[in-house]
């Protein structure tokens, strides 16, 4: 991660109370991995390789998926498109922090990466 990643991070940790975090996935035709680690595969395989550990890492910190859906067109805004779309819930800025700091999330975050051509990521605390 960045050092702009990791203050981002640092910032949402300071986040009382639940947040949600929506995460839009534009993902690559082909995964490209770093190094010979993982063999070739589509971006939607490498981040089924992500889900199917990210969940249970997710759940170890107190979080849960709310949502996970296949995406579309923004109705409003830039037109842009999203091949997924997922929401997940977790007690406070901090739990999102500490999920970050799980070197087995870390391991399999390799496989998002792989996957992802661009992606937004929004953390929203509750109105007061």
């Amino acid at each position: 991660m960045s050092a702009e990643d990791v203050e981002a991070l640092e910032r949402v940790a300071g986040m009382e109370g639940p947040v949600v975090v929506v995460n839009l996935f534009a993902l690559r035709d082909q995964a490209v991995y770093d190094g010979d680690r993982d063999g070739p595969c589509s971006g939607v395989e490498a981040m089924l390789r992500y889900a199917a550990v990210s969940r249970e890492r997710v759940a170890a910190v107190g979080g849960r998926f709310v949502h996970r859906g296949f995406g579309g067109h923004a109705v409003w805004g830039r037109g842009e498109r999203w091949d997924l779309v997922v929401v997940a819930r977790y007690p406070s800025g901090a739990a999102v922090l500490e999920l970050f700091r799980d070197p087995v999330y870390l391991d399999v975050y390799r496989h998002r990466r792989a996957a992802v051509s661009d992606q937004r990521v929004v953390v929203s605390p509750p109105l007061p």
